[in-house]
């Protein structure tokens, strides 16, 4: 009697803590968690400049585009976030990565006149060691998912750099007398742009296991990207002048992708 006695004392307290975990697993589903995170992120190709104009100059017409293409990079992220209230539906999050890949520079001009046919100048530079700087700070929000999944939504503003080492650009024989740049001058785009902005986000997390959640996130960086500051970078003497102005401002979305795991901080 006392073994079955204390046998089902035994049972009952492997199924209340069966339970009890259970139940704690419920209650942390639509939940943030504390989270310290270094990991790889991988960003997608992305456009940070496509511009064209067509105009007159000099009684004559004239035609202008540039556009500076960012291959897909791998970078390294470093994220922190932390729950508000005892609810933990809210958070505050940072985050900060560094990309590095490769890119394309882009451009060409065009001169027609009613007396002489078009002379078109190109520049076609590839670019190595692009190196992106990212910085967020914003808020998040949990949001419950089917299969004890938990998803998270987050809005931020964000601060970055795009910089690039000079690389030399390749001569263009544009007429039988013309060849630009001329051989002996080198020509070295070098980007040094600034690109404030917001980021827009969402995570999914699995179940917890032991402390830790298997994360996905997908970021949408959408970046201001001056195209003054971009053709200021070609270093291009057949941009020297401007007679159409060196472009404005303008918006790209430049995503990325993380898969990382969480180790839960017992907060």
């Amino acid at each position: 009697m006392r073994r079955a006695t204390m046998w089902a004392v035994a049972a009952a307290a492997v199924l209340g803590t069966e339970r009890v975990g259970a139940q704690d697993a419920a209650d942390d589903a639509g939940r943030l968690f504390p989270l310290l995170d270094i990991g790889v992120a991988r960003a997608f190709g992305a456009t940070l400049a496509d511009r064209s104009v067509t105009g007159t100059s000099g009684g004559q017409a004239y035609h202008e585009s540039m556009r500076l293409r960012l291959d897909g990079q791998w970078g390294i992220i470093a994220e922190g976030r932390v729950p508000l209230g005892r609810a933990k539906v809210w958070g505050i999050e940072a985050y900060g990565a560094r990309f590095r890949g490769r890119g394309r520079l882009d451009a060409a001009r065009q001169v027609a006149s009613p007396v002489t046919t078009a002379v078109l100048d190109t520049l076609n530079a590839p670019l190595r060691g692009v190196t992106s700087w990212r910085g967020t700070l914003g808020v998040v929000r949990a949001v419950p998912l089917p299969a004890r999944l938990t998803g998270a939504l987050l809005v931020g503003g964000t601060y970055g750099t795009v910089r690039s080492g000079g690389q030399a650009c390749q001569s263009v024989v544009v007429a039988p007398a013309l060849v630009f740049p001329p051989p002996g001058q080198p020509c070295a785009p070098a980007l040094d742009l600034t690109t404030p902005g917001a980021t827009l986000g969402a995570d999914v997390f699995t179940p917890e296991w032991r402390g830790l959640r298997l994360r996905a996130a997908l970021k949408g960086d959408v970046l201001r990207v001056d195209e003054a500051e971009v053709r200021r970078s070609m270093h291009w003497g057949a941009f020297a002048a401007s007679p159409l102005g060196e472009g404005a401002a303008r918006w790209h979305v430049l995503p990325s992708f993380t898969v990382g795991v969480e180790f839960r901080i017992p907060l």
